[in-house]
């Protein structure tokens, strides 16, 4: 096909891998308007953290990332997000769960988390539901 350009499968996923880790922080790092200086941020601990701070982790791949999986044509990513997503004053909810449908490129689905462990465990599920094609995303 004119304008197609073939590539492997390993060269797919770097590709896909590229664009999606561009698509999910992009719009978080680059979010510096007056609301996001104003929300509260936390460590990975639930401790409350300055926005410069907040910053540095935001963007250390070791300190955000909690899990990631690409399966049945989705890519499934749990994240540390470090603002509280629900303006929920007792518990912050700091995480985030973010289920790509790769062919549109578009989020099918998300969920919020107040620790790395729930998150993990949903994530784990979410992956496992998917496989077995228990998780309906149009896929």
């Amino acid at each position: 096909m004119i304008g197609k350009i073939a590539m492997d499968k390993v060269e797919h996923m770097k590709l896909t891998k590229k664009i999606l880790r561009r698509k999910v922080r992009e719009p978080i790092i680059g979010m510096f308007s007056e609301d996001i200086m104003l929300t509260k941020k936390y460590n990975r601990m639930g401790e409350p953290i300055d926005n410069k701070l907040w910053y540095t982790l935001i963007n250390a791949d070791d300190y955000y990332k909690i899990a990631e999986e690409f399966i049945e044509g989705f890519f499934v990513k749990t994240t540390w997000i470090g603002m509280n997503l629900l303006n929920n004053e007792e518990t912050p909810f700091i995480y985030d769960t973010e289920i790509f449908h790769l062919q549109y490129n578009t989020v099918m689905a998300k969920f919020y988390y107040p620790s790395d462990s729930v998150a993990f465990k949903h994530h784990q599920k979410l992956v496992f539901m998917i496989d077995q094609k228990m998780f309906n995303l149009g896929g």
